[in-house]
């Protein structure tokens, strides 16, 4: 399925925060309940730039991978694009950390790293066959698989 268009969903150019300052925002959401940021960047993944962020809360390692939509002007919104994505985690995870207070780790199990091929972040990212992203890894196996852009 082809993501929309940034211009068509939520938060699109409803801010004035850099997206790196939204992050660490998200970031501070989660230490505050105990957990420990080990990842926080705008980058790209598989062909797209996504928002990505990992930590450990209650030793268990999470992480959340959102795209970051394409504009209809091109790259001259990408900043807007960016702070849009940055927004979408920042809401996501700090519903999370509320469910969290109330229902423990099990809030955050929706975006629990797993040792499965299958995991999210990597099906968010690549919006081809997902049987696809084995041969598209094993071919950049001696390739730096993840450019970080920004932050």
């Amino acid at each position: 399925m082809p993501l929309p268009y940034a211009e068509s969903v939520n938060y699109y150019k409803t801010g004035r925060t850099a997206a790196d300052k939204k992050l660490d925002q998200t970031s501070r959401l989660i230490e505050d309940v105990g957990g420990e940021i080990h990842m926080k960047m705008l980058g790209m993944m598989y062909g797209r730039s996504a928002v990505i962020l990992g930590f450990t809360l209650d030793g268990v390692p999470h992480q959340i991978a959102w795209p970051i939509l394409e504009t209809k002007r091109g790259e001259k919104d990408t900043t807007a694009a960016r702070l849009q994505a940055a927004t979408f985690v920042y809401h996501d995870v700090k519903a999370k950390v509320v469910s969290y207070q109330v229902l423990g780790a099990a809030a955050f199990a929706d975006i629990r790293m797993i040792e499965s091929r299958n995991s999210t972040p990597r099906q968010a990212l690549y919006d081809g066959d997902p049987a696809d992203l084995d041969l598209l890894e094993n071919k950049q196996n001696h390739v730096k698989r993840l450019e970080v852009i920004d932050g």
